[in-house]
């Protein structure tokens, strides 16, 4: 998982969030960022939910222009209507905001996911696929939603979704704005030491209640304005999966990705899933949980589980995995914390080894049996999941695992 971690994180980069300052223009260090690149693409079918193949990509810093450029992409599309989906680090909320409320004039869906173009995990590529997706041509592509990163002034953009889709493993993250200049096309982090402690405090207040304003304007609990703002800006917060159903940018009570085969330059073969479901006795606790599936010894096949707890719950759970004719028990190795799926959260880390020929599944569900020790009944819940894209993952997997020529061995890390 390690490898996994830093790929994800590679494809973050590190901008700022930043609002327009009423102070006069001063010298000062110009906000470095990759300029917002929007584009169309298309996957496998339910690629971006069900009986949705195609999507708007939306990937950089939220520049100057940023919000122009978007709305001539939806001029461009006409009537046809495509969800969005955001992988970005932050840069302007007022061009963020002006995008978000478009969004909503629209009906549209948002969502947070990294859009992969066809031949762009290739890092040498990366040149050739960055003019590709200013090309304005449609893009055979592949969607990882459980990848996907939107902090700062992109989680403004994202509010904005008529409805808003934030899958389990992705991240929202936020923190405290900045003050800004903007003149002759040049955005400069402005310079205060002018005004006065009392000054900047009332402006503050200002722009923290235009936040407020907007966050009410999408329906939003004005809470979150509240945990962003008393962030430091030189540090980020990533929402909890309970925040964010409490904030109601996404109050989903169970929600899974498909399965998908992972393989990259430095990513060894696997099959990945999350999934999320309301627990706890009140139902309002949404830990993620997370399904790895790699090469093992011998051809043979490891299978990583790892089950979000919620709070004061313990790892007293015995856990089959229904793949066959049987089920096939995960251990636990210990409760460990995952903080690049979710902060604050335990995880309950399981493990099992097994063949291949076990692995099959009859239907269109996969379901996972836990069973409390201290329970009186033989099995307390049972969670059904989508077999949708398990039959080809687990086929190209298995390739990749029979191949003498391929990878042997897997990292034991869940």
């Amino acid at each position: 998982m390690k490898l996994a971690r830093q790929w994800f994180f590679a494809a973050l980069l590190l901008l700022s969030t930043a609002w327009p300052a009423q102070a006069a223009p001063a010298p000062a260090k110009p906000l470095s960022s990759t300029p917002l690149t929007f584009y169309v693409a298309k996957g496998a079918p339910h690629s971006c939910g069900p009986g949705c193949s195609e999507w708007i990509a939306v990937e950089g810093g939220f520049g100057i222009g940023s919000a122009a450029r978007f709305r001539a992409l939806i001029a461009r599309l006409g009537k046809q209507k495509l969800p969005v989906f955001f992988h970005s680090p932050g840069g302007l909320v007022e061009e963020a905001m002006i995008i978000g409320r478009l969004m909503r004039e629209k009906g549209m869906t948002s969502g947070v996911g990294l859009t992969i173009p066809e031949g762009c995990m290739d890092e040498k590529r990366k040149q050739e696929c960055d003019e590709l997706k200013k090309s304005g041509k449609k893009l055979d592509a592949d969607l990882l939603t459980s990848a996907g990163r939107c902090s700062s002034a992109c989680a403004y953009a994202l509010l904005g979704g008529k409805t808003r889709v934030v899958a389990p493993g992705a991240r929202i993250g936020v923190h405290a704005t900045r003050s800004v200049n903007i003149a002759n096309n040049q955005v400069k982090i402005a310079d205060l030491s002018k005004k006065s402690a009392e000054q900047q405090k009332a402006d503050r207040q200002r722009y923290r209640e235009k936040l407020r304003s907007y966050a009410r304007e999408m329906g939003m609990n004005v809470q979150l304005i509240e945990v962003a703002e008393d962030v430091p800006h030189e540090k980020i917060h990533y929402l909890t999966r309970n925040q964010i159903a409490e904030f109601g940018i996404d109050r989903s009570t169970f929600t899974e990705t498909p399965w998908k085969f992972v393989e990259g330059p430095s990513i060894k073969p696997a099959i990945t899933k999350f999934f999320m479901e309301a627990r706890g006795q009140e139902k309002t606790e949404f830990p993620a949980s997370y399904i790895r599936l790699a090469c093992g010894n011998s051809g043979r096949a490891t299978v990583f589980y790892s089950r979000g707890l919620t709070s004061g719950e313990n790892n007293l759970w015995q856990i089959k995995l229904l793949v066959g004719d049987d089920g096939l028990q995960v251990n636990s190795t210990g409760v460990r914390q995952y903080d690049w799926i979710e902060n604050e959260r335990s995880f309950d880390v399981r493990f099992a080894a097994t063949d291949f020929s076990r692995l099959r599944v009859s239907g269109d569900v996969l379901e996972i049996v836990e069973a409390s020790w201290a329970s009186p009944a033989p099995y307390a819940h049972i969670v059904r999941l989508s077999a949708e894209g398990w039959g080809e993952a687990l086929g190209r997997l298995r390739e990749k695992c029979m191949n003498p020529g391929g990878i042997s061995a897997a990292g034991t890390r869940g």
